[in-house]
């Protein structure tokens, strides 16, 4: 599947956030280090498996995540 993201500049446009988790406690050895759809909080962000943001694998701290990219729309190939 491919993903169209939304410029820098274009605020105006409504999307979801890709991000990937970079890092993780060693208890948590079984969420992978992968990208996730993000929905972000104050200090936290939920991540989720699915782009309609309804598998949600937890909530972490932001900085365990890099790589914000606003997504519009997800494309079938």
């Amino acid at each position: 599947m491919a993903r169209r993201a939304i410029g820098q500049g274009d605020k105006a446009t409504y999307g979801k956030n890709l991000s990937s988790l970079i890092w993780r406690r060693k208890g948590y050895a079984s969420i992978e280090l992968n990208e996730y759809y993000i929905e972000s909080k104050l200090t936290h962000a939920y991540f989720f498996h699915d782009w309609e943001l309804k598998q949600c694998g937890g909530c972490y701290p932001h900085h365990w995540f890099a790589g914000f990219v606003e997504v519009k729309e997800e494309i079938e190939r």
